[in-house]
């Protein structure tokens, strides 16, 4: 998920506002479909750590 950071980011330059914010949404809704997410919102209402994969 790193890497999907830094290059949106990068991307976020070369647009306009309206442009990032577009863009941004699409991968917060992408994020939001992972296993990973998944998993920190579980973790976060049982109140422990998340264990990340990656996926």
């Amino acid at each position: 998920m790193t890497g999907l950071l830094r290059r949106r980011a990068r991307e976020a330059e070369r647009r306009t506002l309206t442009e990032a914010l577009g863009a941004e949404r699409i991968a917060q809704r992408d994020a939001e479909r992972t296993e990973d997410f998944r998993q920190g919102v579980i973790a976060f209402l049982q109140k422990r750590p998340p264990s990340f994969d990656g996926r």
